[in-house]
């Protein structure tokens, strides 16, 4: 068992901003035990030719037929090994030290990360949102997702 799978879905991303994405993510892999597992929601030829030429041995990758991004991430749960389950976006750049922490961690239902906001590509950060840190309950979660103006991607 893997101590972390990592659900990337994956719809027609610009190469550029793909293949940012997944060094990112290989780079925690040296550093942690991860899977990285790519789910093609129905994308064009060329997401595909770019795994097998670029990525082949690196991460597992799976194809299916258009469904959406839910879809998409069901599929990576059904097939996902991990104890720990992190959806990322395919342009998302996740940071080398994101897990760091994880296996101080006992008592969890989810764990939410900071991020930040690229404006146009920049490297300089338009935007930090910081979130409670700590172990909190659903009601809480919920609450806070739905009366904050922000975005986070649970991880649980």
């Amino acid at each position: 068992m893997k101590d972390i799978s990592v659900i990337i879905p994956v719809y027609n991303t610009p190469l550029d901003k793909l293949e940012k994405c997944i060094e990112s993510v290989l780079k925690i892999k040296n550093k942690c035990d991860i899977e990285v597992l790519i789910i093609d929601d129905g994308s064009k030829d060329y997401i595909k030719k770019f795994f097998k030429e670029k990525f082949i041995g690196e991460v597992v990758y799976q194809y299916k037929k258009n469904g959406g991004v839910s879809s998409a991430r069901n599929m990576g749960l059904n097939i996902a090994t991990g104890k720990f389950v992190c959806f990322v976006d395919a342009d998302d750049i996740i940071v080398e030290d994101a897990f760091a922490d994880l296996e101080k961690i006992e008592d969890y239902q989810m764990i939410l990360f900071d991020m930040a906001v690229l404006e146009n590509n920049k490297k300089d950060i338009w935007k930090v949102i910081k979130v409670q840190s700590g172990i909190v309950d659903k009601k809480e979660i919920l609450i806070e997702l739905l009366t904050s103006n922000r975005m986070n991607s649970p991880c649980a």
